[in-house]
């Protein structure tokens, strides 16, 4: 059973189970560095005061998440590392409310903190993600992004760079991975970290 610091506040759960995952990933050096990220769609967890926040600087976005707007989502902040998320969360992570147009956001933040931690540089995966959860009414509402050494090794072997062998590779050394992930894991040619080219692939 979980045992968590705040447990009457599910904005506290959630930075507990943020904070546990992190150190899960730093341990197994699946977040190098920086590198790594998570979100939480957290619509409807805490009332939002739109009358405080109406002056917070509107950042415009490079697409459209229709079926975003007006939801809340929580980041790990850009350059931030999973060690210290481990910690403590809270410096590290911020919140976005995306405008009804879905277009644009605004940070969730008290006057001044504006910009102290800048949302990851894959928001823009992160908010195609979600966007497609929540069309899809799906009941998914994490999205977790790590380097995971062994894969990343693996994907630089030529035969291994599509889908179809790489699965018929997990599922033959690990067969419970068939009821893990049923439809396999999906594989997406390189694009540039953080560009709406990789959010689309």
């Amino acid at each position: 059973m979980d045992t968590y610091f705040f447990p009457d506040d599910p904005l506290g759960r959630i930075r507990d189970d943020i904070a546990r995952v992190a150190g899960y990933l730093w341990e197994k050096g699946w977040a190098e560095r920086n590198a790594g990220n998570m979100s939480v769609n957290i619509t409807g967890l805490e009332k939002i005061d739109l009358d405080r926040i109406k002056n917070n600087t509107v950042h415009k976005l490079g697409n459209s998440y229709p079926n975003l707007a007006g939801q809340v989502i929580l980041l790990t902040g850009t350059g931030t590392r999973m060690r210290d998320i481990a910690i403590d969360p809270q410096p590290y992570i911020c919140k976005i409310r995306l405008l009804d147009s879905g277009n644009a956001f605004q940070q969730l933040c008290d006057y001044g903190d504006e910009g102290k931690v800048w949302p990851t540089s894959e928001l823009p995966t992160h908010l195609l993600i979600h966007d497609m959860l929540v069309g899809r009414k799906a009941p998914e509402k994490t999205i977790l992004h790590t380097h995971v050494n062994e894969l990343i090794a693996l994907t630089q072997i030529r035969e291994f760079t599509n889908a179809e062998t790489l699965n018929n590779l997990l599922w033959s050394m690990h067969p419970e991975t068939v009821f893990f992930i049923p439809e396999g894991a999906g594989l997406v040619p390189y694009a540039l970290p953080g560009t709406n080219q990789m959010a689309m692939e």
